[in-house]
């Protein structure tokens, strides 16, 4: 009787077993089955650019995070327009879209879009010294761009509604740099541009400003494809609730944003003129400085033109001088005989970057690394050591430059600099001095990549990507037109 009363148990348990097994894997499994994340990214690079350069930027880590904590490695492919992404997410040609998106209704109704990371503004960009727009009555019968089947063309679209006369071109393929030069160049009047990809282009294209901001934020955010299974956005839930959680999320900004706004427009066209009229006489020894160090020759360079301004024989009412602004001890101990020597005085301020940098911690990474040394080569070890220390008794994270540079300038107040071991030191000068070699460097890496690419007939614009920093590890790419 027992054995009668278990056969039809043991044949549901069969049934349920072979349903099982005939139900799909859930999207997260296909994912870690294949062992690749196939992230899409917008990147609108000129079709000469050959070979590709790796992709960088805020976006390009924390997909590189999220599929280490997968377990996978993560494959970036390029796309030159919106639509093409858009299109790739719901043909499930690849995972996600790995840009950042605005999330719009229409965008809804196609995607599924993970949780917000970035809120934005939308601001019309116009040139200095032009008509400055107050309101979207004054741009009527004005020539407007902006890139198609994007958020700004959206909301153009639903102001028009009220505006009957307000009218736009839209471009495919087109990069922001693109766009801003367009506006410098008055070959357009306008464009419209996320707070965002402002103020990531800008650093380049010196000129353009913001007139006036629409009302209200967008929130941006990556996408997948609409779907029953939630095991994709779950574990993108959860892994952007742990990146806002850890601090890695505020890291990866202030490595990537921290530093773009540091410069006016002033500094960028002087530097700009420095860099034709008075680079070309110290280029080769920073880059021998470089080969020695195993730096970056575009670092150095930033460094020599924030210490003098390629002055080598400038001199400080403090009394350091040349062309990295050296202190007789410093110049003694770096064996550099006459600090108005530019090659002595270059080499010899490489290899004090060196020593402060040997004597952070080791545990400490970069790029935390390098700013940390950079903010000691200016304000002295000694002083950059209070600032961690206070850092890290105010529940900071003293091996973070994003926590530390908030501590600094805490050096020029007596409150906090009294109970200190090394006393005053102008830690606000020393956050400007950090975040000034960056985009400095920047902007040398942007001019070096246009002039590798002058002769070519594709690449005659003055076109860089806006994303920032080192190269993503563990990745591979691909381009789709």
């Amino acid at each position: 009787m027992k054995i009668v009363m278990r056969l039809p148990l043991l044949a549901g348990l069969c049934l349920l077993f072979l349903q099982s097994c005939s139900q799909p894997a859930s999207l997260l499994s296909e994912i870690k089955q294949r062992g690749v994340l196939k992230a899409g990214i917008l990147d609108a690079s000129p079709p000469c650019r050959l070979p590709v350069a790796p992709p960088q930027g805020l976006d390009i880590d924390l997909a590189t995070a999220w599929a280490g904590k997968l377990g996978v490695e993560v494959r970036f492919i390029r796309y030159q327009n919106i639509r093409a992404l858009l299109q790739a997410v719901q043909n499930a040609d690849i995972d996600l879209a790995a840009s950042p998106l605005s999330i719009t209704a229409s965008r809804q109704d196609q995607l599924r879009f993970a949780p917000a990371y970035d809120r934005v503004r939308q601001q019309l960009i116009y040139k200095h010294g032009q008509h400055r727009p107050r309101n979207l009555k004054q741009l009527q019968y004005h020539r407007i761009l902006v890139v198609a089947d994007s958020s700004q063309n959206e909301r153009l679209q639903q102001l028009q509604a009220t505006w009957p006369d307000l009218h736009w071109q839209q471009q495919k393929n087109i990069r922001i740099t693109t766009l801003l030069q367009a506006v410098q160049q008055q070959s357009i009047d306008y464009t419209l541009l996320t707070s965002r990809q402002f103020r990531h282009a800008s650093l380049f294209i010196p000129g353009p400003g913001v007139a006036f901001s629409l009302p209200g934020h967008e929130t941006q955010a990556w996408a997948i494809r609409r779907s029953d299974d939630n095991s994709l956005y779950n574990a993108l839930s959860t892994f952007f609730h742990e990146v806002k959680s850890n601090g890695l999320l505020a890291q990866l900004k202030e490595r990537y944003n921290g530093f773009q706004q540091q410069l006016n427009d002033v500094d960028k066209f002087v530097f700009q003129r420095h860099i034709r009229t008075r680079l070309p006489g110290f280029a080769s020894w920073f880059k021998q400085a470089a080969e020695e160090s195993g730096r970056s020759w575009t670092l150095l360079a930033a460094i020599g033109y924030q210490e003098s301004h390629w002055n080598p024989k400038a001199v400080s009412p403090t009394g350091v001088r040349g062309l990295m602004m050296l202190t007789r001890d410093t110049a003694r101990e770096m064996k550099v005989s006459n600090r108005l020597d530019a090659k002595a005085s270059i080499l010899g301020g490489t290899r004090y970057l060196d020593v402060i940098e040997h004597k952070i911690p080791a545990r400490i990474t970069e790029p935390d690394r390098l700013w940390l040394a950079l903010a000691g080569y200016n304000v002295g070890f000694g002083h950059l050591e209070d600032a961690r220390i206070l850092t890290q008794k105010n529940a900071g994270n003293p091996d973070k430059w994003v926590d530390v540079k908030k501590f600094l300038p805490r050096l020029n107040r007596k409150k906090w600099y009294s109970d200190t071991r090394h006393g005053y030191a102008d830690g606000r000068a020393a956050v400007r001095y950090v975040d000034n070699i960056r985009a400095y460097k920047n902007i040398l890496e942007w001019i070096e990549a246009r002039e590798q690419n002058k002769n070519t007939a594709l690449c005659q614009s003055l076109e860089i990507t806006a994303l920032f920093g080192q190269n993503a590890s563990n990745t591979a790419t691909e381009s789709v037109p």
